[in-house]
């Protein structure tokens, strides 16, 4: 049986390539590692923080595995292809985690919550209802599974569940 997890990853990964194309950012703009929040996300300045701040904050794999020990619902997945840099990925859950209780939103369609350097945050509601919506640091804490075992050597990818919605799933993938 193939995982739906893996399955839903590369169909999200295709459809938001197409879908959104206009969105990509540029090779200038990922040149320079700037975060990039999606359509309709608050922007960095309204925050008040940049994207070096992004850049330079850490987070170790022990907060991450203990961040994700906390987490419920979902059922997290590394997945097959391509990975982004972890260092774009972690700007990007920073990013998200620096929101902290907006709601991020999630309708029928794919949103883009925030992309870095190579590494995109898409977010899909799969359950039945018209939309979903978690508080945005319970997304990033979804993520926090990825950063603790999917990550090879600098690169990263993955899939889970806003913490505590398993109908507000985000993945981390390469663009």
């Amino acid at each position: 049986m193939v995982n739906i997890y893996q399955t839903l990853g590369l169909v999200l990964s295709a459809a938001a390539f197409l879908a959104n194309a206009a969105t990509i950012p540029s090779t200038e703009e990922r040149a320079v590692r700037k975060v990039i929040p999606g359509p309709g996300m608050p922007s960095l300045e309204s925050l008040g923080v940049t994207s070096e701040e992004l850049y330079q904050q850490t987070t170790s794999t022990e907060a991450f595995k203990a961040m994700a020990s906390l987490a419920t619902q979902g059922q997290p997945s590394c997945l097959l292809g391509r990975y982004c840099t972890y260092e774009d990925a972690l700007a990007c859950h920073h990013y998200l985690a620096r929101l902290g209780t907006q709601n991020c939103t999630v309708g029928r369609t794919i949103v883009i919550m925030v992309t870095a350097g190579n590494c995109r945050f898409e977010a899909v509601n799969i359950g039945g209802n018209p939309s979903t919506t978690s508080h945005c640091v319970d997304v990033a804490i979804g993520t926090s599974w990825m950063f603790a075992h999917c990550r090879v050597e600098n690169s990263i990818n993955g899939a889970n569940a806003a913490n505590g919605n398993g109908d507000l799933f985000v993945v981390i993938n390469h663009i």
